[in-house]
């Protein structure tokens, strides 16, 4: 709750400092007291931080060209390429925070800022559009940090270049209903059809997955590296990946930000290589029908 405070306090001074129109909702302000925000007003005050930012944009962002889900879907099936995504934890990780499975490091953060900048083709991008679409279906949190990560992402990335939705992955995650999430999924599964797949995880990360995203492929090999703190381990990842012949395989990273820069730097080397995040771990939540609360939420993002 500690870090919400914080969060929310800096999204207020952002607002007062970047937007003078914010200072009329001094009379709603004037009657909290953030050191005392308690769990149950934080949607109301957050719906109304929200509510006041949308309705005072004097100069809109400037728009980025983003495909949904189902389109980012699509685009894989049909014209398939290397890809490689930035979610929340790279978005905070170029803010200077560490995460609980990566230390911070100022030479992966550097990578992570020039991969949104870089005009390249070679490699699809995939952007949370979640935080470009807010409304009030979206939980707490997103709410909390979309001010944030859209600044930190308009600040960064390419206004000439088409990004992906990097929570194509979370198929069951983000589903509205479950009729949604089989849909996703299977076009999902879909990718890995006849793939000979060589997946560098986290040695720990299926101790506890029990259903297969991986069952239309043809083959797979798994290469396990560091469950904490990948980006150490970097040259002996590439290094092996480049063991492996570019026109046989397709190399998926489930290694948080360090798989980020490993796919597009694969790419660049002619591989086909995919960040493909939490898919697996998300699948098998769908096949075990685990109840999304937020509990659950925030064991699954939680270091595996």
């Amino acid at each position: 709750m500690q870090e919400e405070k914080v969060q929310l306090q800096n999204l207020i001074l952002e607002l007062f400092k970047n937007n003078p129109i914010f200072r009329d909702n001094l009379e709603f302000l004037s009657k909290v007291q953030l050191r005392n925000l308690s769990s149950h007003f934080l949607p109301e005050f957050l719906t109304h931080v929200e509510d006041t930012y949308k309705h005072m944009q004097i100069s809109p962002p400037p728009p980025l060209h983003m495909l949904n889900v189902k389109e980012t879907a699509e685009l894989l099936l049909e014209n398939p390429k290397s890809f490689c995504r930035f979610g929340d934890g790279e978005v905070l990780f170029m803010r200077g925070r560490p995460l609980p499975f990566q230390e911070y490091d100022k030479n992966l953060d550097f990578r992570l800022r020039e991969i949104l900048q870089s005009p390249s083709d070679k490699c699809y991008v995939g952007i949370d559009d979640n935080y470009f679409n807010l409304s009030r279906e979206h939980s707490d949190w997103v709410r909390l940090m979309g001010l944030a990560v859209r600044q930190e992402l308009l600040k960064y990335c390419n206004k000439k270049r088409l990004y992906i939705a990097s929570t194509f992955t979370f198929a069951y995650m983000h589903a509205k209903t479950q009729e949604e999430a089989l849909q996703r999924i299977e076009m999902n599964k879909k990718l890995f059809r006849d793939r000979n797949l060589v997946i560098f995880a986290g040695s720990t990360v299926f101790d506890k997955i029990n259903h297969d995203v991986f069952e239309y492929a043809a083959n797979r090999k798994h290469i396990f590296c560091e469950s904490r703190h990948a980006w150490r381990q970097y040259k002996e990842i590439l290094d092996t990946a480049r063991k492996f012949p570019k026109d046989k395989v397709t190399l998926c990273f489930i290694l948080g930000p360090t798989a980020t820069v490993a796919a597009w730097d694969l790419a660049h080397e002619g591989y086909m290589a995919w960040d493909i995040g939490h898919m697996a771990k998300d699948y098998d939540a769908f096949m075990k029908k685990i109840e999304k609360t937020p509990q659950y939420i925030q064991e699954f993002v939680a270091p595996d």
